[in-house]
């Protein structure tokens, strides 16, 4: 098994913009594969910090009011897809755009 052609996420840099409407509704990326021998089996192996993000079948998707109570415009995650042969692991950054600005005392 292998990456798809442009995959693994490290390599989109993604991110999610809270200005638009329903911004988590959708999957802000996704973890494709090739050469597949057997079941294959999506896991979040960690996020930092903690985001509320969640695998939905192989789409990476996110909890909007998470993002927006945490107010972090960047976060870690770590992902794995493996089948029966093959393990393939990626870590990459999640920017997070649209943030308000923290007031300035």
């Amino acid at each position: 098994m292998t990456w798809a052609v442009g995959y693994p996420p490290s390599l989109r840099s993604p991110s999610v913009d809270l200005t638009t409407s329903e911004p988590c509704f959708n999957s802000f990326t996704s973890l494709s594969v090739s050469k597949v021998e057997g079941t294959l089996v999506y896991s979040l192996l960690s996020q930092n910090p903690n985001g509320d993000f969640y695998i939905h079948v192989y789409r990476i998707k996110c909890t909007e009011s998470v993002l927006r109570s945490n107010g972090y415009s960047s976060y870690t995650l770590n992902v794995s897809v493996a089948d029966d042969v093959t393990t393939l692991y990626d870590t990459f950054n999640v920017t997070i755009l649209g943030l308000p600005s923290k007031p300035k005392y």
